[in-house]
């Protein structure tokens, strides 16, 4: 997991709102979700960034954004010095195989009336020519690379376990040799005996073909096995980013830590210092004022009502938005 330091993803003020209609024949907008609100973040040529947070934080639409799934209503997604915001359908089609997706439950993300090789042969038939008999052998060589069989081509996904289908499901991510990958909780669905094995194979695939990753999860024991920098999200904002040995030594925001602190342990000491969060994430459709976090922050005082802390530096790379982040002593 090694970057060389150019950026191949630079996201700047990035903003994905829905609507909230009411009404069937007369459709009237009684307010917005704001999903993602403001995320600005750059991923290096090589790079794994983990990308974190609970459930509605906004982190599978951050996601979808930069694959064109979703389409942002601010901001910029820059990539390779492209804004890709600014490109239309026939513009943006040379990016597709470029850019590709993980999705989190391989059963649902793949077609059940299709073989494996119908699966995996179907992203080159769209974006590359090449004959019956090099698709074959494409086909094989991917199979081979994620662990499974030659054999394996002309059965359903039914006939597959778990594992096995989260196999196939990368080998179609990996077979057009994206620059840029976007795993978005490739392990959650999965047994755990199962999820070391996907991981260790994500890590071999990252390092054999020099690919950009963009991990999302909701586990931080899990993100810390594979990313180089994290970048924690909480109600469609980042709060704290930080190279992935420094923010798990030293989290500064208030939400990380208390995240941390539920990566279970051995340690009796470490189980001791758990932080337990009040309430629940509110709704990105009506963000508290202020500092989103305040009404679950055990140290938030009236000003994190008042205003919104911005990211500031507290270390190289190091950033945190609170108004009372403070670096650790060494």
């Amino acid at each position: 997991m090694s970057a060389d330091g150019m950026p191949l993803l630079n996201i700047a003020d990035l903003k994905v709102h829905f609507p909230i209609y009411r009404g069937l024949l007369w459709r009237k907008t009684m307010g917005l979700v704001k999903a993602v609100d403001g995320v600005s973040v750059s991923v290096r040529r090589g790079e794994v960034l983990g990308l974190v947070g609970e459930s509605g934080s906004g982190k599978s639409t951050l996601g979808r954004a930069v694959l064109g799934l979703n389409r942002p209503c601010g901001g910029s997604i820059s990539y390779g010095g492209v804004d890709l915001l600014r490109l239309g359908k026939r513009e943006f089609r040379p990016y597709r195989s470029k850019i590709q997706i993980i999705f989190q439950d391989p059963y649902s993300s793949l077609n059940p009336r299709m073989t494996v090789y119908d699966i995996l042969s179907e992203p080159l038939r769209v974006h590359e020519r090449l004959t019956r008999s090099e698709h074959r052998r494409r086909v094989s060589e991917m199979l081979d690379r994620v662990g499974l069989e030659e054999a394996h081509m002309n059965r359903y996904p039914h006939e597959f376990s778990g594992g096995q289908r989260q196999r196939i499901a990368i080998a179609r991510a990996i077979i057009v040799r994206p620059d840029l990958i976007i795993a978005d909780e490739p392990v959650s669905a999965l047994d755990v005996s199962i999820q070391a094995q996907i991981l260790n194979l994500l890590v071999d695939l990252q390092q054999s073909f020099q690919l950009t990753l963009i991990f999302i999860s909701h586990d931080l024991a899990v993100v810390r096995h594979i990313a180089d920098t994290v970048a924690v999200m909480y109600l469609g904002k980042i709060v704290e980013s930080a190279p992935a040995d420094r923010l798990y030594a030293r989290p500064l925001n208030p939400y990380t830590q208390a995240l941390i602190s539920a990566v279970p342990s051995v340690d009796p000491a470490t189980r001791a210092r758990r932080i337990i969060l009040k309430g629940q994430i509110p709704s990105p459709s009506d963000p508290p004022s202020g500092c989103h976090f305040h009404p679950r922050c055990p140290h938030a005082v009236d000003r994190c009502a008042r205003e919104e802390p911005p990211p500031a530096e507290f270390a190289p790379g190091h950033h945190s938005a609170c108004w009372f982040s403070e670096f650790p002593p060494s």
